[in-house]
């Protein structure tokens, strides 16, 4: 992945973070509302079937990772005998995407293959690139998405983006991918 892609990913994690920590801000104003306990995202967690084919996918779409085994996932998750793999994804700057493979258990349930966009049980990464076109014939080019990627052109500057698409991973979590408009 080039180095533009990953600063633009970065800069959107960094700017969905940041707009976060904003709206939980009590300095808003006219905010008479207590501290928020959250000030800041660090990150989401995926459960994953295959921490390899994952890594393989989420490599392409945001870069590089690091591994990380621990017992205290039993107490986080509330998974008791839980054993993971943990590998974070990580752009160049701002909140990491972790990637959680239950060792054990191993029953855990897949994600339901007839999701649709309006379920509640859905929901989608959105990351950033420069280049929509780009990053989808990346994808098609590889053997990691689960389904081909169809850019759409998005018209008028109201949300900012010119295009994009949206994809799915190997355990079928939809991920997106926008391009900006240049200004």
């Amino acid at each position: 992945m080039s180095r533009s892609i990953r600063v633009a990913l970065a800069l959107l994690i960094v700017g969905l973070g940041l707009g976060i920590v904003l709206h939980m801000s009590p300095s808003r104003a006219g905010s008479t509302s207590a501290p928020a306990p959250a000030r800041a995202v660090s990150g989401v967690a995926i459960t994953v079937a295959d921490m390899d084919r994952s890594i393989d996918f989420y490599a392409t779409v945001v870069g590089g990772g690091s591994e990380n085994h621990g017992p205290e996932q039993e107490q986080l998750n509330n998974v008791p005998g839980a054993r993971l793999r943990i590998t974070t994804q990580r752009a160049a700057e701002g909140p990491a995407i972790e990637l959680l493979e239950y060792l054990t258990p191993r029953d855990g349930r897949p994600f339901p293959p007839d999701t649709r966009a309006h379920d509640l049980v859905r929901w989608h990464s959105l990351l950033l690139t420069p280049d929509a076109g780009a990053a989808a014939d990346r994808l098609r080019a590889s053997t990691r998405a689960t389904d081909r990627p169809l850019v759409v052109s998005m018209s008028g500057a109201t949300l900012g983006f010119r295009q994009g698409f949206t994809v799915r991973d190997p355990d079928g979590h939809a991920v997106q991918l926008r391009a900006r408009y240049v200004r």
